[in-house]
């Protein structure tokens, strides 16, 4: 197929919604992408800060605003009569929503020409809430991106491109979400010749091969000592940062862990005992044992075992629960 001038076609007249780390590295792509093929940002939005701190990977745009100098406006409430009534003006081209946490009307996917979407899996696989965070969860060993068209469903639209990507068993949510976000500028770049030319391609999604996800909180990344090492280690690295963390008690005070690795020592001792303490913190688990390596009471500064097991003199016997 013969590649268009950048300067050909009409300038596409773009918009954006999201709130995510993902959403910053695509708005940002995008807006790169518009300066290339002389296109344009006609309104982005975020939700307001002191909701978005409410959300796991919150981004703010300001800094890209200043860089690209598109209209930049803060809500909680996307599909509001003003806002539905700015998108309506702008006669939108394409209307990206990529890390936006609500689901969407359709009276906004039918304000632009096309309204798309990404989602940090490989569509129709996890649906829904968290893929990443479960994907970890469930100890897979392969991930991805979609790109696709937004439709009332959740994460049902069409698709129009895929990247995929392998899980190592040692990543962690960031490196999941790092891999995600590469896809993501790769599929940008790729299609947006595609984007100028209206060739974008729908690939319908095959429902009997879907899978949904439910929504994840805070409350589950409690751990349960009685589990395997492999299964809390797992929950450890699924809910790390940016997220809220695994967590347990000690002494009555909440603990988050941020870090572990499976240990090749055993015990006799019952699940969540600390069996060694110092430079290496390692806990029985109801199937071997598990070396903790960061870690902090809530509301305090986050420690290496080391450091947190001389602050806090911890010894053998203790009990995590």
């Amino acid at each position: 197929m013969k590649s268009i001038s950048k300067k050909d076609n009409k300038s596409l007249k773009i918009g954006f919604a999201g709130s995510h780390i993902l959403s910053w590295f695509c708005l940002k792509t995008i807006s790169e992408l518009c300066k290339e093929y002389n296109d344009s940002i006609k309104i982005v939005f975020n939700v307001e800060p002191k909701k978005g701190e409410n959300y796991s990977a919150y981004q703010e745009f300001n800094d890209l605003e200043l860089e690209y100098n598109f209209e930049h406006l803060k809500t909680n409430n996307l599909d509001s009569p003003e806002n539905l009534r700015k998108l309506k003006d702008y006669n939108l081209d394409i209307l990206f929503i990529i890390g936006w946490h609500k689901i969407v009307t359709k009276e906004i996917i039918e304000s632009a020409s096309y309204c798309i979407g990404m989602h940090t899996s490989l569509l129709p696989k996890d649906r829904g809430s968290a893929p990443v965070n479960w994907q970890i969860i469930r100890k897979e060993n392969k991930g991805g991106i979609t790109l696709f068209h937004l439709d009332t469903g959740v994460d049902t639209g069409d698709i129009i491109a895929q990247k995929k990507f392998k899980i190592l068993r040692s990543d962690t949510c960031k490196d999941v979400h790092e891999r995600s976000i590469l896809g993501a500028i790769q599929i940008l770049r790729e299609e947006w010749e595609n984007f100028k030319k209206e060739e974008i391609k729908r690939i319908p999604q095959i429902n009997s091969e879907a899978s949904f996800n439910k929504r994840r909180n805070s409350k589950d990344g409690k751990i349960d000592w009685r589990k395997s090492s492999l299964d809390i280690d797992s929950l450890i690295k699924a809910t790390t940062s940016p997220y809220p963390g695994a967590f347990s008690f000690l002494n009555n005070k909440k603990i988050i862990i941020w870090g572990s690795k499976i240990s090749n020592k055993n015990s006799l001792e019952n699940p969540g005992t600390i069996i060694q303490s110092g430079k290496n913190l390692i806990v029985k688990t109801g199937e071997g044992c598990i070396k903790l390596t960061k870690l902090n009471f809530e509301g305090e500064p986050e420690c290496n075992a080391e450091l947190f097991s001389l602050l806090y003199n911890l010894k053998p016997g203790m009990i995590i629960s």
